[in-house]
């Protein structure tokens, strides 16, 4: 074995072989990373070190992995035949690897999820108080949120540079991938509007849990993530818990099976049909995130990309091309004439300023919205940072735990919201099975990463 104090530089170390027992060094002696298990599972972090062990021999064997986990990952294993890799790239594996014995990284997560659990919870709250003084003006709230973030956002990440913690580096990034997170998101917003109008409302909270389908697809056909049986029933098991929560919450009428019948017998099929693949454009979007937090390691020199940058060319990108598609929008998804969009826009912004004092219907306004915008932007930035700990797929797991307890939530006796509405007769149930398909998801074995692991054509752009 070669002796452990020789002098190398910096290239050599990187391109160094190292044999088996070498890899199993590494994983005692590197002390850093925040990557993620293959199978994007978090919470299993912890298990006993020789998953690390396990994890470097696997590197020492050849294998080929894409491109580190997390913000802080390296420049993925590459064969290197005769079962050696370069020192760099086992390192990399035990950056990922390491995570499983970092109780720092378990905790950190844990409260990452637990606030945007909260503010999810408030920000579902809080826009059924905002829509009290501007209920006839959804889609003027909608775009104050979209294009308003685009200016705090900005304002927020001119002021992380002049601090430094946004570096050039950073910014000069390639803008392709926000590009292509905004176009998605702003064409899954107008195609889920668009079918949402011709939908019943109780059948969108149902449809909607074809999100976590997509993002589990698209994580496997463009990241490579495999996922194993266990991990594959309990997202079943959360979609399952999650629709019978929102379809049994409130008063008793008719039984699940005959009201998504009746629903679904009203609709013509194309409008739940697009609906459904309108969920797939901002799945994409989140897997393009999460693959430019874990490429973007190499372009920082292993410095992890701060959130902010991702947020503000991300939400810059989906601004313009909602200003592009705000004919169709307003249109079909609210029923607002593009010559009736100037005048809709001053009432909406007269309502929200409370200049109309003495109409009633204006009740509540600033604060309301305010607020409602204030928890909207925490949420979205929390989401975020979870996405960046964890994986796009975790995150919406997370995510879901928002829906019962938002149902709890309302049945408080709320300000503004009149009468607190009873649970249903199948929330128990509902959240019961929720919680055991997040159990069975976290507490799964990852499967691994198959093939490249990474989105080439989306983040492989020359600096």
């Amino acid at each position: 074995m070669p002796s452990q104090n020789r002098h190398v530089s910096p290239r050599q170390e990187r391109s160094s072989p190292v044999t088996n027992s070498e890899a199993r060094l590494l994983t005692r002696a590197h002390g850093s990373g925040s990557g993620l298990p293959r199978g994007g599972n978090p919470l299993a972090a912890g298990r006993e070190s020789s998953r690390a062990t396990v994890a470097a021999e696997a590197a020492a064997g050849g294998r080929v992995e894409g491109g580190g986990g997390g913000a802080g990952g390296g420049d993925g294993i590459r064969e290197s035949g005769g079962g050696e890799v370069n020192l760099g790239v086992a390192a990399a594996a035990v950056d990922e690897a390491a995570v499983l014995v970092r109780p720092q990284h378990r905790i950190e997560l844990l409260l990452v999820a637990l606030l945007a659990v909260c503010l999810g919870v408030a920000n579902r709250v809080l826009y059924k108080l905002a829509l009290i003084p501007l209920k006839p003006y959804p889609f003027f709230l909608a775009q104050l949120t979209t294009f308003g973030y685009v200016a705090i956002y900005s304002i927020i990440l001119l002021t992380r540079a002049s601090l430094n913690i946004v570096t050039p580096d950073m910014l000069a990034l390639p803008k392709r991938p926000f590009l292509l997170m905004g176009l998605l998101e702003a064409v899954g917003l107008t195609s889920g509007m668009m079918a949402a109008a011709h939908m019943p409302g109780a059948l969108i909270p149902v449809l909607s849990q074809v999100f976590l389908v997509w993002q589990l697809s698209l994580s496997s056909l463009f990241l490579g993530r495999r996922y194993s049986l266990q991990q594959l029933i309990g997202c079943f098991l959360v979609i399952m818990g999650v629709v019978v929560v929102v379809t049994t919450s409130g008063p008793p009428t008719s039984s699940l099976s005959s009201s998504l019948a009746a629903s679904l017998s009203s609709t013509a099929v194309q409008w739940p049909l697009l609906f459904m693949l309108s969920a797939a454009f901002p799945a994409a979007s989140s897997i393009i995130k999460e693959s430019v937090f874990r490429d973007s390691a190499k372009k920082l020199k292993g410095r992890s990309l701060d959130i902010f940058v991702v947020n503000t060319f991300g939400s810059s990108f989906q601004a313009l091309f909602v200003l592009l598609l705000l004919p169709l929008i307003s249109s079909l998804g609210f029923n607002i004439p593009l010559s009736q969009l100037p005048a809709y826009i001053r009432e909406g912004s007269a309502c929200l300023l409370n200049f109309n004092q003495g109409i009633a219907a204006c009740k509540g306004a600033p604060l309301l919205p305010l607020l409602y915008v204030a928890a909207n932007l925490a949420f979205n930035i929390s989401m975020l940072a979870l996405l960046k700990k964890s994986s796009a797929v975790v995150a919406s797991l997370a995510m879901t735990l928002t829906v019962p307890l938002t149902v709890l939530a309302f049945t408080l006796p709320l300000p503004l919201l009149g009468q607190p509405q009873p649970l249903g007769g199948g929330f128990i149930v509902g959240a019961l099975v929720l919680l055991v398909g997040l159990a069975a998801y976290n507490l799964a074995k990852p499967a691994g990463t198959a093939g490249g692991g990474k989105l080439k054509l989306i983040t492989d752009k020359d600096d």
